[in-house]
């Protein structure tokens, strides 16, 4: 049973829905979630909350919804991003329809570029995870991706932060210093 749809921001803006259902067993893996990749395929399913679903993992690991048995088509797409609250729109990519935030300033929109950035086909920097990330630039201290190299200024902070230490802080320095080769 369809009990939600969220949708989470990438680095380019387009905002990704996510269905949230009653959680079943699918592989010997109790699933509750899986991506609805687009506005489409949304509509495609004719999607309201409370639909009865089928669900099925392609490739037998990524959670898919074949089916909408009720077929409602009762959601509504979001008019205002969940990130920022900024308006939204719908844009076509090719054939398919993607839902975008307008604000190019979205938090939700920086925390996929930095997270790109720093990842390993990026800068390859250790030590920031999405939600370290998220964190940072929730506290002001990166509003660019350039902020990534100015983290040294917050480092005394950073130590006295749950979750870090001074190994762990000495780690991620010596990691962004190596990126910079």
């Amino acid at each position: 049973v369809l009990r939600n749809i969220e949708w989470s921001c990438g680095k380019s803006g387009n905002l990704t829905p996510v269905a949230i259902f009653a959680p079943v067993d699918l592989d010997g893996t109790e699933v509750s979630r899986a991506s609805l990749h687009n506005v489409s395929i949304c509509k495609g399913l004719q999607l309201g909350i409370g639909d009865k679903i089928v669900v099925y993992k392609a490739n037998m690991i990524i959670p898919q919804i074949r089916d909408n048995l009720t077929k409602s088509n009762t959601f509504v797409i979001p008019q205002k991003c969940p990130v920022c609250g900024a308006s939204t729109i719908i844009r076509k990519d090719n054939d398919t329809e993607v839902l975008a935030c307008i604000n190019d300033a979205c938090p939700g929109k920086l925390l996929g570029r930095v997270s790109h950035f720093v990842s390993k086909k990026g800068m390859d920097i250790e030590g920031l995870s999405e939600a370290t990330l998220e964190k940072f630039i929730s506290l002001g201290w990166i509003k660019c991706l350039f902020d990534v190299y100015n983290l040294s200024c917050h480092y005394e902070e950073l130590w006295n932060m749950e979750g870090f230490g001074v190994k762990s802080v000495e780690k991620l320095a010596k990691s962004i210093e190596n990126s910079k080769n």
